[in-house]
């Protein structure tokens, strides 16, 4: 199993924060602060999906509920003012269980079309005291101006190579394989210099552990 499913992160105590600035904007949220819908954006593999994914249960501080779909999905179901004009509607689509709110999570929110903006601003609206909504997109300047407005917008970068470091010596101590932080630092900053672009770290990851391994069987031949 690669290390990027092994060890993806569960919570958000296992997530790797790129910039001191994202870290106090989801603070924001884990310390209830607000509550304004969420913009999650940056390059690919920076980790945004993730982050959308592990923040409504570190926000309750239990697992919860959380209805994920993509930007296409969303006059399919019943996230349109026809359907949300009666409140068990929407009680009965999210069930939160206990929850102190529930959580909708829109990935690819750049692909939003101009025939379903309305609906999305409209429930923008109707929802923001009862739902945190998470966009997710690589491209936030392709946004409406009216969701814009409406949403906070959180950049999630890339991992620098000495931020990832405590990370993949993690991963590496727990596949039992033990190398210097200069080495891994080294093995890093080369990838990054190569591609921004988080999966990549872990691709090398597997690949030292690869060889690692392949020289444990040489040494025993």
């Amino acid at each position: 199993m690669s290390t990027e499913i092994k060890y993806e992160p569960e919570t958000i105590d296992q997530f790797v924060f790129a910039t001191d600035e994202l870290e106090e904007s989801i603070a924001m949220y884990l310390q209830g602060d607000t509550n304004k819908t969420l913009v999650l954006h940056g390059p690919t593999g920076s980790g945004k999906s993730t982050l959308a994914r592990i923040l409504p249960s570190a926000i309750e501080g239990n697992p919860v509920t959380a209805y994920k779909m993509r930007h296409g999905d969303f006059l399919e179901h019943y996230f349109v003012e026809r359907k949300l004009s009666e409140e068990t509607n929407y009680k009965n689509l999210f069930e939160p269980c206990g929850q102190s709110r529930d959580y909708l999570i829109i990935d690819e929110a750049h692909k939003i079309t101009s025939r379903d903006i309305d609906s999305y601003r409209w429930a923008l609206d109707r929802l923001s005291k009862d739902c945190l909504m998470i966009f997710t997109t690589n491209y936030p300047d392709l946004l409406d101006d009216g969701l814009k407005s409406r949403a906070r917008f959180v950049e999630v970068p890339t991992i620098p190579p000495e931020r990832f470091l405590a990370r993949a010596q993690h991963i590496l101590r727990s596949e039992g394989l033990s190398c210097p932080d200069s080495a891994v630092i080294d093995l890093l900053e080369k990838t990054y210099a190569k591609q921004c672009d988080n999966r990549k770290y872990f691709e090398a990851l597997d690949n030292l552990l690869f060889r690692a391994k392949m020289a444990q069987v040489r040494q025993a031949a």
